[in-house]
């Protein structure tokens, strides 16, 4: 039984990926995808993923446990399908755009006055929460210009709305491989992995954008929180000190620096954040509670 449940799942697959190939990317006819780096690359990792599974199936066999590995291994492979779809795709359109006859002065100014008035389109169906219009905009920007990044910069915001993290994590890594210094696709990232519940590469992708635009005071601010949920209390610290040399005056970055300078025991520090605090917040009802928490660190350093 499991054996036919298997083959009918194997059969009914490979006429979705036809179906899926030829009414999506007739494209493909235009190039030799098989010769990419990366369709070879990726195309070992489902053989070596295919043979793992063929070797654990003889020495399991084919009973129900087998059956319940074969669906979590199918399912995998279904999802790195639609992702080598994904990718291929867009090696199409770009490629594509390359090999189309250049174009005239007049047919250039066209494209552009088509892909301005769909970027906004798309930008106000976003902010209208309308994403499956805004979605087929980009996508319809992306055609006319494969190397968009306003439009890959929406898609991947709309893709991450609709809970399509997968979709949001490869468009922002193809926007990165178009530009390794888009700070911005790196913010984006680390919002993906912080819901994928990877707080180690979250705080990556905000670090590599800090270090590609150090000027955002909001950006030290949710690094510090991530770093402090992380257990790194002296990293969280130095982050919001980033933080508050930016806006000095923001009442809750200050608030931030006590609390962790408290953690970490730095007593001058908590103090120089408390009196900055007070001055710019006099009437925040934490004042009390912050300096008894600073006066414990006193007592418990002296002798």
């Amino acid at each position: 039984m499991y054996n036919i449940l298997a083959f009918l799942l194997i059969a009914l697959s490979l006429l979705v990926i036809l179906v899926v190939i030829i009414r999506k990317f007739p494209q493909l006819a235009l190039i030799d995808v098989e010769s990419l780096p990366e369709v070879k690359e990726e195309k070992k990792k489902d053989e070596y993923l295919l043979k793992k599974f063929e070797q654990k199936k003889k020495m399991k066999g084919m009973g129900k446990q087998s059956f319940v590995s074969f669906i979590t291994w199918f399912k995998r492979l279904q999802l790195k399908f639609r992702m080598y779809v994904g990718f291929i795709e867009r090696q199409v359109l770009t490629h594509a755009q390359r090999k189309r006859m250049p174009q005239t002065p007049e047919e250039f100014d066209q494209t552009m006055a088509e892909v301005k008035k769909l970027l906004n389109e798309a930008q106000q169906a976003s902010e209208q929460d309308k994403l499956d219009i805004a979605e087929s905009k980009y996508i319809a920007i992306i055609r006319l210009d494969a190397r968009n990044i306003e439009a890959y910069r929406g898609l991947g915001d709309v893709y991450f709305r609709q809970g399509q993290l997968e979709e949001a994590a490869q468009t922002c890594q193809f926007l990165l491989h178009i530009d390794k210094k888009d700070d911005a696709a790196h913010i984006q990232m680390a919002k993906i992995a912080e819901a994928q519940g990877d707080i180690d590469e979250a705080i990556s992708h905000y670090q590599q954008a800090i270090l590609l635009n150090d000027n955002i005071a909001t950006r030290f601010a949710k690094l510090a929180s991530l770093l402090k949920e992380g257990g790194q209390h002296e990293g969280a610290l130095e982050s919001i000190q980033q933080a508050v040399e930016l806006e000095p005056e923001n009442p809750k970055y200050l608030d931030n620096l006590v609390e962790l300078a408290i953690l970490v025991s730095d007593k001058k520090l908590a103090e120089q954040g408390f009196q900055q605090l007070r001055m710019v917040n006099p009437e925040n009802q934490k004042l009390d509670l912050l300096r008894e928490k600073i006066e414990k660190i006193e007592s418990v350093s002296t002798p």
